[in-house]
């Protein structure tokens, strides 16, 4: 198994995206990505706030998502997926 890992952090944002508008290709993949898995769903991207290394680059999204294909908005299931902003 080989396990890389790297320092980041994640800084507060308002960022908000409503369903159905998506600002990059980062944000296709996100919202994608759960289905990709099994996780099928209408998936509405909530917030994504960006993850910096330690010389305060942006090199990843953090996507906080939930799953809109359910009635009742009190239970509704949720997904965090990761993407890299890096080549």
């Amino acid at each position: 198994m080989l396990i890389i890992t790297t320092n980041v952090f994640a800084a507060p944002t308002n960022t908000v995206i409503t369903s159905g508008i998506y600002d990059t290709q980062l944000d296709v993949a996100a919202i994608g990505a759960p289905n990709a898995f099994g996780y099928n769903g209408n998936w509405e991207i909530i917030k994504k706030p960006p993850l910096y290394d330690v010389d305060e680059n942006i090199i990843a999204y953090c996507y906080d998502m939930k799953n809109v294909s359910y009635n009742n908005h009190d239970d509704y299931k949720t997904a965090y997926v990761v993407i890299n902003a890096t080549n």
